[in-house]
């Protein structure tokens, strides 16, 4: 698809960017291969509501640190 460049940027047609989810201040790495620029969309590191979204429902923490977890506080922590 044709697009234009100006100095410094390359705009990206939205369609594009809705198709590889690229939004303002996305990481790229941009790639030269003989007279071809190639623009990859980087994987974002996930945030903490991402993670915690991983965890399974029925997940269980190991017998060695169960323990651990279920425990009262022991001093001023806050929770």
């Amino acid at each position: 698809m044709p697009t234009s460049i100006n100095s410094p940027g390359l705009r990206i047609p939205c369609q594009i960017a809705e198709n590889l989810e690229v939004v303002e201040n996305s990481e790229v790495s941009l790639v030269v291969e003989g007279d071809c620029l190639i623009v990859k969309k980087e994987n974002s590191k996930p945030n903490l509501d991402e993670i915690l979204d991983s965890i399974p429902d029925n997940f269980e923490y190991p017998e060695d640190i169960a323990s651990f977890v279920d425990s009262e506080p022991v001093g001023n922590e806050l929770i």
